[in-house]
């Protein structure tokens, strides 16, 4: 576990299944990388259940 994933379980983000995304280069339809994410259920009582999906570069996308 991670410093984000600390992060998230004492924010009360619930860890959810995670996902793998082959994201190929568009010339040769070779596979560039695979894109790794897990999505977080974070519960907000106003705005009903979000969720934070972290990918395997680092980045946060809040949905």
């Amino acid at each position: 576990m991670d410093e984000r994933e600390k992060n998230l379980f004492l924010t009360g983000g619930e860890r959810g299944k995670g996902a793998i995304k082959l994201i190929k280069q568009e010339s040769d339809n070779k596979i560039a990388h695979l894109q790794i994410w897990y999505n977080y259920v974070i519960q907000n009582k106003d705005k009903g259940a979000r969720w934070i999906r972290i990918h395997s570069d680092g980045t946060q996308k809040l949905h």
